[in-house]
């Protein structure tokens, strides 16, 4: 599939998107980022890549106190537009080219996101430490068939020392740090 049809896609689905994806989000979040957002707890600015409609946000002013100042990013301009009203700073942006300074955030969170869009994986990879800050925290989950024993190497790569490989539900989640 290539991006303007994924696109079309995604702004398509966008007025029931959190219809149909709230129920399996929830879970993921809680495996990967912890309940009450334990693994970017006390952080202050966080970019949710892939951000879709913004239910990180509407999860993390749930369950997490206080809350980061959460930056999202999406390609999709109707997902982005879906989700006004959360707090989410919404940018429309592509992965491999992240509109923002080297080291601007504590986390980078990105589920369920990762290899669902052709793109360079490299390259994303390389983006999202550049504009983490050294030391921050990447919390990276992809669909399970997508995994593969390749990506481990790619984060090192990129900089990211893997901390931890989880599961929840449909995907695979890992937790790192940037050196």
């Amino acid at each position: 599939m290539d991006r303007p049809f994924l696109r079309a896609a995604y702004d398509r689905e966008a007025a029931t998107y959190d219809a149909h994806f709230l129920a399996l989000q929830w879970p993921k979040f809680d495996a990967f980022i912890g309940s009450a957002g334990a693994h970017i707890a006390g952080l202050e600015k966080v970019l949710d890549v892939g951000c879709g409609t913004g239910l990180l946000a509407r999860y993390l002013v749930e369950r997490a106190t206080p809350p980061p100042t959460l930056v999202g990013i999406d390609f999709s301009r109707e997902m982005l537009r879906q989700g006004r009203g959360r707090p989410t700073l919404p940018v429309q942006a592509d992965m491999e080219a992240l509109p923002f300074r080297d080291g601007t955030f504590d986390a980078v969170v990105s589920i369920t996101a990762f290899r669902v869009i052709p793109a360079d994986e490299r390259l994303i990879l390389a983006e999202m430490a550049r504009v983490l800050r050294p030391g921050g925290a990447l919390i990276l989950s992809l669909l399970r068939q997508k995994d593969d024993a390749n990506l481990v190497h790619l984060l090192g790569a990129a900089g990211f020392d893997v901390q931890a490989r989880l599961e929840a539900g449909q995907d695979v989640g890992y937790r790192a740090r940037r050196r």
